[in-house]
């Protein structure tokens, strides 16, 4: 028995010891395997679609290249290729970094990470965003491989020879313009030193612009007609003038600017069949337009008309030239006239509808749509036309530069995902809360759930989360359509604090501003109010809500400056309004108002003249000016009787007796004219109570009694009284007169019987 089981043992431990040689010589024969024949089983896992088994077998064969640093280059390029094929860039640019640990001289991995990192930059910059560091990052790179390419001898080698290309991405990338090698690297460090001069991201910006027209001077030498070369260059030249002009020497700006227009004419010669060169040209020149004191903008924005419309006939199928055209009609729009300005922006409309024909995949066209439809709603008062700006954003959320990357396109992505819901919600949250048309429950409980799937977004979009101030604005808003309004308040300052830390003061959120002022426009906090609107003001809320600008005028005179809401030295005045956006009955009132508050009684009066005199403003306007005048006239007989007293004060001896004041003829005629005013006011209070009588406050009752007890007028004091109690029953002043009013001698009731009705 126990030999049996030795002889069993002794099989199993034989098989067991067999089957690990096997393992072991299977290991060894698949570790000496070639490299060739894992390249191969990669690349027919790539063409079948298998790019799990195809990186696999990638990976071995680089792991099998040991001691050919070439293969395991080449290895790793067809990894970049598989990982820009299934968007991961991560691993992309973690291939890219390795090849250049591997061989320090090796050009196209040099050239894709410079390309990567343009793209990022670039991209930021498309949407009005700078990032310095990136910018520093590509200097830097451009700078290395400018020596190792130079050392190469490849300076003029053609670009596209050596430059990889990013797969699906490359279809969304905007082309750079240069031809070889030389010309893109020094084109992409001279605008790298450009941005990081005009940002203010370096302790010597002049060094860095001296630097940066080095480069771009030597594109144009290698490639004459680089477009791009010519506007970085004058764009140099611009910021070049603008420090000297900080620095005191003015007439270097006016020089900058005429050697730009140079400049970028001189591109237009040089590639005229290109629509960009014609485009910069003008673009420059009304930048520079609009730079000027705003009666001379007027002038030189109007007379670019023409030149912006021959664009768009020179090259009727360039996209860009029609954006151009309605960017252009949209600045006119804002320098214009009312109805003028209302042409321009349909003219605007117009032409980005064209653009969108020609480049239906492009989001900067459908959002600058969106937003043209939106200020025809909101500072034309067309009110479908908010309908048509939703519509838009919504649709242009599945554009293609809108949809998820982890590639070099993502900070572009991120930045419309989020300018594109910004936009909704901001459009949601303000039909909920002012509606331009009647809206049902339902609809509205629709609009708050879009509201809030496009806050859900944005608060995606940032990393840092309830930390980032747009995340905090945004949430903050829809707390305010949810009617949360402590909370709306709380996270809406917070946003304002964190943005006004972070930012100057004409870059800051007008929106967030004007919000916030709103919110407590009917409270007591003027002085909060006014800084909410100064700000909003200096950030250009007048382009989306020109109304903010009146609440800004009326703010100005509360606070005691009524004067200068009517001064021609206030570049926002009353006047310069309805020029820009049209009178209005608000802005009229306002003028009124301001009229009242300058004693410039007689104008307003003038202006209440075509005025409807039953509506409620006209009555509240007319008691202000009647208010004004009874203190003006009183003022005029205190000072008539203060006058008398200071003459026999001069004059010893003599006496003046009270009555010989009363009888001074132009203070017995003063005193009719001031009765006859009271006499006014009561009939306009009285007038009031009927036709809105919650506008009435104490103070203007307790006024008109008064008055109508010194004229003998029991009965209409009576009926102003009762007005008001029907309306405000709890009125102490109203109450005190009731029973004041049932005295029999109302006008001669002493002191001691006052004071036991106030009990």
């Amino acid at each position: 028995m126990a030999k049996r089981l030795n002889k069993k043992v002794v099989l199993i431990g034989s098989a067991v010891l067999l089957l690990l040689v096997l393992v072991a010589v299977a290991a060894i024969l698949h570790l000496g395997r070639d490299p060739e024949k894992f390249i191969s089983d990669g690349d027919a896992a790539w063409l079948a679609k298998d790019y799990d088994n195809a990186e696999r077998n990638y990976l071995k064969a680089y792991k099998r290249a040991r001691s050919d640093q070439q293969l395991r280059i080449d290895m790793l390029f067809k990894l970049v290729d598989l990982y820009i094929e299934t968007d991961k860039w991560p691993k992309v640019r973690g291939c890219w970094q390795q090849i250049i640990n591997i061989d320090t001289k090796n050009v196209k991995a040099r050239l894709a990470q410079l390309k990567y990192l343009y793209i990022i930059a670039d991209s930021y910059a498309s949407t009005g965003r700078s990032e310095s560091t990136v910018w520093s990052e590509i200097e830097s790179q451009a700078s290395k491989a400018i020596e190792v390419v130079e050392k190469a001898d490849l300076l003029g080698e053609e670009r596209a020879k050596w430059e990889p290309a990013f797969g699906k991405e490359e279809r969304s990338l905007e082309p750079v313009p240069s031809r070889t090698l030389g010309s893109y690297l020094y084109l992409i460090r001279g605008r790298a030193a450009l941005e990081v001069a005009r940002m203010g991201a370096v302790t010597s910006p002049e060094q860095l612009l001296t630097r940066a027209m080095s480069d771009l001077q030597k594109v144009q030498q290698l490639d004459p007609q680089n477009i791009d070369a010519y506007l970085y260059l004058a764009d140099a030249t611009v910021e070049q003038g603008q420090i000297l002009a900080s620095r005191g020497n003015v007439e270097e700006k006016e020089k900058a600017a005429k050697r730009a227009d140079e400049l970028l004419q001189k591109a237009v010669e040089a590639a005229g069949d290109d629509p960009r060169a014609h485009i910069n040209l003008l673009s420059r020149k009304l930048e520079h337009a609009q730079a000027s004191e705003t009666a001379q903008a007027k002038q030189q924005i109007q007379a670019l008309e023409l030149g912006f419309v021959s664009l768009v006939n020179k090259f009727p199928s360039s996209a860009e030239a029609f954006a151009a055209l309605s960017r252009f009609y949209s600045i006119y729009s804002m320098f214009s006239a009312y109805e003028l300005g209302l042409k321009n922006l349909d003219s605007a409309v117009e032409a980005m509808t064209k653009a969108i024909e020609l480049d239906k995949e492009n989001v900067a066209y459908a959002t600058s749509a969106a937003n043209l439809y939106y200020r025809k709603f909101s500072v034309h008062g067309q009110k479908s036309e908010v309908f048509k700006a939703i519509e838009l954003a919504k649709n242009a959320l599945a554009l293609p530069n809108v949809q998820d990357t982890t590639g070099p396109r993502s900070p572009a992505v991120r930045m419309n995902k989020f300018i594109l819901n910004s936009f909704l919600a901001n459009c949601y949250i303000e039909q909920i809360l002012e509606p331009s048309q009647k809206v049902s429950q339902s609809q509205a409980a629709a609009m708050l759930a879009d509201a809030g799937d496009a806050v859900h977004e944005i608060e995606q979009i940032f990393v840092s989360g309830e930390e980032n101030p747009e995340v905090l604005k945004w949430q903050g808003m829809l707390a305010l359509a949810k009617g949360n309004l402590s909370s709306a308040v709380r996270t809406l300052y917070e946003a304002y604090q964190r943005i006004k830390a972070t930012t100057v003061p004409a870059s800051r959120d007008a929106q967030l501003s004007y919000t916030l002022a709103k919110i407590f426009m009917d409270t007591s906090e003027l002085g909060a109010v006014w800084e909410f609107l100064d700000g909003a003001r200096i950030a250009g809320i007048e382009w989306t809500k020109p109304e903010a600008i009146l609440d800004y005028l009326a703010t100005l005179g509360k606070r005691g400056g009524w004067p200068h809401v009517i001064s021609p030295a206030n570049p926002y005045n009353i006047s310069a309004f309805e020029e820009q956006f049209g009178r209005s009955r608000r802005s009229q009132s306002l003028r009124i108002k301001a009229l009242i508050g300058s004693v410039r009684l007689a104008e307003a009066e003038e202006e209440l003249a075509g005025f409807p005199p039953d509506d409620a403003n006209t009555i509240r306007l007319r008691l202000a000016v009647v208010e004004a005048q009874i203190s003006q006239l009183r003022s005029a007989i205190a000072q008539r009787q203060m006058g008398e007293g200071s003459a026999s004060i001069l004059q010893p001896g003599q006496v003046v007796e009270k009555q010989d004041l009363e009888s001074d003829a132009a203070v017995k005629l003063m005193k009719a004219e001031l009765d006859k005013h009271k006499q006014h006011r009561a009939d306009l209070v009285q007038k009031l109570l009927a036709v809105q009588p919650d506008s009435v406050e104490e103070a203007t009752v307790t006024k008109a009694c008064s008055d109508l007890i010194s004229l003998a007028q029991i009965s209409k004091a009576e009926d102003i009284v009762n007005r008001f109690l029907a309306q405000s029953p709890n009125s102490g002043a109203a109450l005190f007169y009731k029973k004041l009013l049932s005295e029999p001698e109302p006008a001669n009731v002493s002191d001691q019987r006052r004071k036991e009705i106030e009990k």
